[in-house]
């Protein structure tokens, strides 16, 4: 979760950066295959084991909630 959050830091301040961070972030690291590849796998979702309720992370802790599929 707190790599997320860095990632959002530098996307919001990607007009502030230099050219050569901009250009690494997209074509050396491949960050926006990287960004699909965690929307994918959702990991602030925790699954519940046998009765226990789905988790997921919000406002700095996991909330038991019923999530959809």
């Amino acid at each position: 979760m707190k790599c997320l959050s860095i990632l959002r830091y530098l996307t919001d301040h990607l007009e502030d950066l230099p050219l050569g961070v901009t250009s690494r972030m997209v074509c050396t690291n491949d960050v926006p295959e990287m960004l699909a590849r965690c929307i994918a796998t959702r990991p602030w979702v925790r699954r519940g084991r046998g009765r226990a309720p789905d988790r997921v992370f919000q406002v700095g802790g996991a909330a038991a909630v019923a999530v959809a599929d």
